[in-house]
């Protein structure tokens, strides 16, 4: 077979790939881990929002005009009421909070950060002279970074909010239901694209997601649109839909650690439509797009840089052992049917039936000589994809924390129940070539959610199960908001959430020498009335031991690991939440004796510990 490649051609091919050299070069050969951290810091909001500006000028020649796109929303009233309906659902069924911690607060905190200073790092706050506030502390984070990007443009719009997140993530699950439709409907037909609206709706793992502060919803939006151009593209002649699709790809790449995955996506696209049509064409953006790699590879040498964002350690964090036991809590958790999980069974058995079909299909393509060209590409098309959602899926079963019985784990099924539920519209397309399932195909998932899945969104709503996020949130709600923020310093082993409160906090550390001049240093300024210790406790009143979840110890109030005695304290809050979690806040005071000896471990200064 002679592919037909111009000149042109041939040299957007040689860019590309030494675009796609370099971009692997420098994260982990030419850079050292601080300037993969510092690059981050200092110009991952600026390759995000680049990201964001070559995405809409992309579409902005993709859009019709604005008397089309009227048409196009009086025609398609009915999936923009769904969209709107599921959205009311969810947020009826579960409250806005911040609920895996702390990863939600330092998502939030480094968009605090971008909006602020344009900076990608996660920082607490101190004042300074003339009411300039500065970071004490400056951390780059181990995640990509579009979310806190695309949540800092939002702080710039309405002004700084700690709950502007939870508006964000509402439009994005309208917005998911949008796509999910458009892009089913474009495949398979309008009646698959309102089944899988209402399958969607009824799965109580997005309900929880889509209230809360992470970035799931985000990044299931982006493997829509990857998906929605992908598709476009192959079916289109030339380049048409390129830059869209590869655009997109890189967008969803620096959403979540694992999604630069689906950077292989384009290449299986660009090679299988090479093929079928015998020639290749590229664009000067398709050219240099690998550069934008770049930014989750950062990130990705940021996570191995430190020991600190391993809770294990680097060797231990996946091992094919943990691959075995979380397999089985997986299975048990896409085939519950206690409704003691937020997984769905109705989308798990709708996909076991999708793949027997798509085997009839298959077998068909094979032994029966029944291809066409639309079929070919699709099944070409979705075993990529689905590839790619499988090797994401083993990555986190491999992983040390990858039970997806954990309510704060099952998160990291998303990408496959995504999967799951297009399988089924996906094959019926495959396999008869149609778009004309029975008209009652969306009554099903929809007496599934009135008969079960509402009640397990009801019993996942009262259920203690994130018990740390429900007290940090009852706080931050109720307690800290009674003292004045400008007078008032939080010192504690994690402080982001406090920071986001617009508190001035610093983090304590696994040393006594040093927290002791840690604490001393701010009782010592005089210009705060109250100087803050909190501690969260947990202790079952069923005969469990009590542990200390936010500092990690067993011992009591005063003698925690970082306080060691050395701290007087005024207790001034005390309160029980959920049977078994106690939070409780005393004003510091003092240090007890004895001194810190002269061999103490120095702290550096402030201003070299926030140095940019």
């Amino acid at each position: 077979m002679i592919l037909n490649i111009d000149k042109s051609q041939k040299v957007h091919i040689t860019v590309g790939l030494a675009s796609a050299l370099v971009a692997v070069l420098l994260p982990f050969v030419v850079f050292s881990e601080n300037d993969s951290v510092q690059a981050v810091k200092h110009f991952g909001y600026w390759g995000m929002l680049s990201l964001l500006m070559f995405f809409l000028w992309f579409l902005l020649y993709e859009i019709p005009s604005v008397y089309s796109l009227v048409k196009i929303v009086c025609k398609e009233w009915l999936p923009i009421v769904v969209s709107v309906l599921c959205s009311l659902y969810f947020m009826a069924h579960h409250k806005f909070e911040y609920r895996i911690l702390f990863d939600e607060y330092v998502i939030s905190n480094i968009s605090l950060s971008m909006s602020a200073r344009n900076k990608a790092a996660s920082s607490s706050y101190e004042p300074r002279a003339n009411a300039v506030v500065e970071p004490i502390v400056s951390k780059v984070d181990k995640r990509p970074v579009f979310f806190p990007f695309a949540l800092s443009v939002v702080h710039d719009i309405l002004g700084y909010s700690p709950y502007n997140v939870f508006l964000l993530n509402s439009i994005l699950t309208f917005v998911l239901f949008l796509l999910l439709y458009r892009f089913v409907s474009s495949v398979s037909g309008k009646i698959w694209g309102l089944f899988s609206q209402l399958s969607v709706a009824g799965l109580p793992l997005v309900a929880m997601s889509s209230t809360s502060a992470g970035y799931e919803i985000m990044n299931l939006c982006w493997i829509l649109v990857v998906c929605y151009f992908g598709v476009k593209y192959l079916f289109s002649d030339g380049t048409r839909y390129l830059d869209l699709f590869l655009v997109s790809v890189l967008i969803l790449a620096n959403c979540r650690y694992e999604s630069i995955l689906y950077s292989v996506v384009p290449v299986g696209v660009f090679l299988y439509k090479g093929l079928r049509d015998r020639s290749v064409a590229i664009t000067p953006f398709a050219s240099l797009s690998p550069l934008f790699l770049l930014f989750p590879l950062l990130s990705n040498r940021v996570f191995y840089s430190s020991e600190d964002h391993f809770q294990t350690t680097k060797d231990s964090f996946f091992g094919l052992d943990y691959f075995l036991k979380n397999f089985e809590g997986a299975f048990r958790f896409l085939f519950d049917i206690s409704g003691i999980y937020s997984g769905s069974i109705f989308v798990s058995v709708f996909a076991l039936l999708a793949c027997l079909l798509l085997g009839f299909g298959v077998y068909s393509m094979i032994f029966r000589e029944n291809r066409d060209r639309v079929g070919l590409g699709l099944l070409f098309f979705l075993v990529m994809f689905g590839a790619v959602v499988l090797a994401n899926t083993c990555m986190a079963l491999s992983m040390f924390w990858g039970d997806w019985r954990d309510p704060t784990t099952s998160r990291f099924s998303l990408p496959l129940h995504l999967l799951l539920v297009l399988l089924l519209p996906w094959s019926w397309s495959i396999v008869t070539n149609s778009k004309r399932p029975p008209w009652w195909i969306p009554a099903l998932p929809m007496l599934y959610i009135v008969a079960w899945a509402s009640c397990v969104s009801g019993r996942e709503m009262i259920r203690p199960r994130f018990l740390g996020s429900y007290t940090y949130n009852k706080v931050f709600d109720e307690v800290l908001v009674d003292w004045n923020n400008d007078d008032t310093f939080v010192m504690t082993s994690a402080t982001l959430g406090a920071a986001l409160f617009g508190f001035y906090s610093e983090s304590l550390v696994n040393s006594e020498q040093i927290n002791r001049q840690l604490v001393n240093r701010q009782i010592g300024t005089g210009i705060y009335s109250r100087v803050l210790f909190s501690r969260l406790d947990s202790s079952s009143p069923f005969g469990g031991q009590t542990i200390d979840a936010f500092m990690g110890g067993e011992d009591g109030f005063e003698n925690s690991k970082e306080c060691s005695g050395f701290i007087i304290m005024d207790p001034v809050y005390r309160k029980k939440y959920m049977f078994d979690q106690e939070f409780r806040i005393g004003v510091i005071k003092g240090l007890k004796m004895p001194v810190p000896s002269a061999d103490t471990v120095q702290v550096p200064e402030a201003s070299d510990r926030a140095a940019e």
